[in-house]
């Protein structure tokens, strides 16, 4: 963890340095470029613990405002704000017990809120407001195409909603509120390729293939079952420069 805030400091300070250059030299504002995205995402989970399984994907949205510094020709600063829908993904626990021992689970009678069965599934739906920082390379303007590499994104994320569908024998509830069993802090490491197409002097759309992992434990403890989930997406984000 403390590697992951060393590398998130370093990185905005080499920003924060980079822009004060600029407004030192001027304040040349064409070297900063704002757009937004609008990306599907195709989401899923993993734990450390071989009592917990994977259970498949969830798709979901994010949506936001992305900005670019370009310190160098080739070279920029990237930075964004933005809203993740309906991350997370599909965990089955093939010995049940108690999943989610802080969420009421209003919906699930009281007999089984707290023993749910065996090859109980869950499906996590998360929404996090999301603030991504990268390094971003690009190739010199072919015709009106320049392609790009984004390595090393970090994203840090805060969790705004949790709502699970919890499917078992005898069990289907779905939009149950499990906010108080997630951890309120993620972290994502991640990298991505894509093109620009620029249709204007000023302005660009760009598409892009990303891949993120995530850093930290999503869940608090399943009862006395202690373990690590981690969250991954692959995105394919559409987005307009201007």
């Amino acid at each position: 963890m403390n590697k992951i805030l060393y590398a998130l400091i370093f990185m905005m300070v080499l920003g924060s340095a980079s822009i004060l250059s600029a407004q030192d030299d001027g304040g040349d504002l064409s070297r900063f470029r704002f757009g937004a995205q609008l990306s599907p995402v195709a989401a899923w989970m993993t734990s450390d613990k071989s009592q917990i399984k994977g259970g498949g994907l969830v798709v979901g949205m994010k949506l936001g405002a992305l900005g670019e510094y370009n310190f160098a020709k080739n070279y920029s600063l990237t930075f964004g704000i933005g809203f993740g829908f309906n991350q997370g993904g599909k965990l089955q626990f093939p010995q049940g017990g108690n999943l989610l021992p802080k969420s009421e689970l209003a919906e699930i009678p009281e007999d089984f809120r707290r023993n749910l069965p065996s090859d109980t599934k869950i499906t996590y739906k998360l929404t996090y407001i999301e603030f991504p920082f990268s390094l971003k390379m690009r190739t010199r303007e072919y015709g009106y195409v320049r392609y790009f590499v984004e390595a090393p994104i970090i994203t840090l994320g805060g969790l705004t909603a949790a709502k699970a569908n919890i499917d078992a024998a005898n069990i289907d509830v779905n939009k149950q509120k499990i906010k108080d069993d997630m951890k309120r802090l993620n972290a994502q490491w991640g990298l991505g390729a894509g093109m620009e197409y620029n249709f204007s002097q000023d302005n660009a759309l760009g598409i892009g293939l990303y891949y993120n992992q995530g850093f930290f434990d999503l869940t608090k403890n399943y009862g006395d079952l202690s373990d690590k989930t981690v969250d991954h997406n692959v995105t394919l984000r559409l987005a307009v420069f201007f």
